[in-house]
């Protein structure tokens, strides 16, 4: 008993040694429509996670006595009264299973808030192509200047009231800077041109730092969900071309019929290695069943798409694979044409490849670490693959998928991962009613977690049993199609259910 308690102390001591946090930021006074006195918070923090079951958290306290959870990057946070306000945030890592510290650090600083006197906003009327705009100050300072950008490539404009006309009938993104004495405030806004009916319309956001691409390209996919077949398709796409700045982009589909949609943007001419954009899915995601569900009955505004960005550093490793619906790599079974993404130790998308017409994909210069694969398609729920590059093993090949049609999986085919049989697993009934009985050709004392999901990704039930049988209480639950996912140490796998 000694000995163990020496061990157990040793892991502790351990990952406290080697599990370091820093808390930094900066922040500084930020206005606009949804934050009049508000500030902008960059979070330059930095964890190291070096140990299973290690987790970390970023917190702030705004200093009006409310607190945040928070990423690195920027928030912003919108105060009631000007004043002067201290910030706090705080890196912690901690140990998931015991919720213990591992590390711990914060940091502070004091910020002063005024209201801007150039906020503004502005009105709109449009007659055919035509634009007339008016600016309107809440303070009503005569000496604001404005000037107004109509993000279509042409030159700006200046003065509280402006006109513009375009070449086309759409939606289109105006803004207006508005600069006085003390500070300057942007405001922003779709504004549609023409009459259009039953039309689903957004802005994709690239990142507003150097990584934005001047006059981007984008393809933009319109994806339905077909309750009778189960599935998702694309209904209708787009090619669009953005200003020279390239922040914002906006998209229109006109006449789109009532129906459950999902929106989807990927940058056509962004760099092909280093920092860049993502295929991201309304608002922010990067997989089908984590991404915004549009139920459209009518006129729709603000689907937005903000972009999500990958880094790959540069380093040694080389990692490649294929997907395919048969066994056999490089065959006329592979896939080709879908995103598979590289994701970092805290799961987060550094690269995105696209398989070829083999359904072969790779990623070069990848950095020492662990990594997951997780080939995206949609419909189909994912299982990732694994790999760890180091300085003596840096090149991982065969790091392989089997995409089932059947079971609307795709799973990795690599060592270690059981491809189940139907001997092997039986859940029925199928469909079933009020109850499903789950039998598994286990050792009695394997353990097994068992997790279900409805077609929007969503988790609804999980549990975990012991031995080759267990069964789930449906009552209650509504009909339709769902996964369920079981999971133990010699077997991953992913069956449909459907629930009448």
């Amino acid at each position: 008993m000694k000995k163990i308690l020496v061990a157990l102390l040793l892991i502790l001591v351990m990952n406290n040694i080697y599990a370091t946090c820093t808390a930094s930021f900066t922040a500084s006074p930020y206005a606009d429509p949804i934050n009049p006195l508000g500030v902008m918070l960059n979070n330059t923090s930095t964890v190291s996670l070096t140990g299973p079951g290690q987790q970390f958290v970023y917190t702030v306290w705004w200093g009006d006595g409310t607190m945040q959870y928070v990423s690195t990057g920027n928030t912003t946070h919108n105060y009631t009264i000007p004043g002067n306000y201290t910030i706090g945030l705080t890196s912690t890592v901690y140990d998931s299973s015991t919720l213990a510290t591992l590390c711990y650090d914060s940091t502070a600083y004091t910020i002063t808030i005024s209201r801007c006197a150039a906020a503004c906003y502005f009105s709109a009327t449009t007659t055919g192509n035509r634009i007339n705009t008016v600016a309107h100050s809440y303070s009503g300072s005569p000496t604001i200047k404005y000037t107004w950008d109509w993000h279509d490539h042409t030159g700006a404009d200046t003065g509280v009231t402006a006109t513009h006309v375009y070449p086309y009938h759409s939606g289109v993104y105006v803004s207006v800077t508005a600069v006085d004495s003390n500070c300057s405030y942007n405001f922003g806004q779709v504004v549609y041109m023409g009459s259009t009916n039953n039309y689903i319309s957004g802005t994709i956001y690239q990142d507003d730092s150097a990584t934005a691409i001047p006059y981007p390209q984008y393809k933009v996919w319109l994806i339905n969900y077909d309750s009778a077949t189960t599935s998702l398709s694309a209904v209708d796409s787009q090619i669009l071309n953005g200003n020279s700045v390239g922040y914002r982009t906006v998209y229109q589909f006109d006449s789109a019929t009532t129906g459950t949609y999902r929106i989807k943007a990927q940058l056509l001419n962004g760099p092909s290695s280093g920092t860049g954009a993502l295929p991201t899915y309304a608002t922010s995601a990067l997989m089908w069943n984590s991404a915004s569900i549009l139920y459209h009955s009518g006129d729709d505004l603000g689907q937005d798409i903000n972009l999500q960005y990958g880094t790959v550093t540069g380093g040694p490793g080389f990692i490649s694979g294929n997907v395919s619906a048969g066994a056999n790599k490089g065959t006329k079974d592979g896939i080709p044409g879908m995103n598979v993404f590289l994701m970092d130790y805290n799961k987060k998308a550094i690269a995105y490849a696209i398989t070829d017409i083999n359904g072969d994909y790779s990623f070069n210069k990848v950095p020492v670490g662990n990594y997951s694969i997780y080939p995206e398609s949609m419909s189909y729920y994912t299982t990732a693959g694994t790999a760890t590059i180091t300085t003596s093993s840096a090149t991982i090949s065969n790091v392989d998928f089997l995409r089932s049609e059947k079971h609307k999986t795709i799973m990795p085919n690599t060592t270690g991962i059981t491809v189940i049989e139907k001997e092997v697993l039986s859940i029925y009934p199928n469909p079933a009613k009020d109850r499903v009985i789950i039998n598994m050709n286990n050792p009695a004392e394997t353990k097994s977690d068992l997790t279900i999901f409805n077609m929007n990704g969503q988790k609804l039930y999980q549990q975990s049993f012991n031995g080759n049988h267990t069964e789930v209480d449906l009552k209650g639950w509504a009909k339709g199609i769902y996964f369920i996912k079981i999971e133990n140490e010699n077997l991953r796998l992913i069956r449909k259910l459907t629930l009448e």
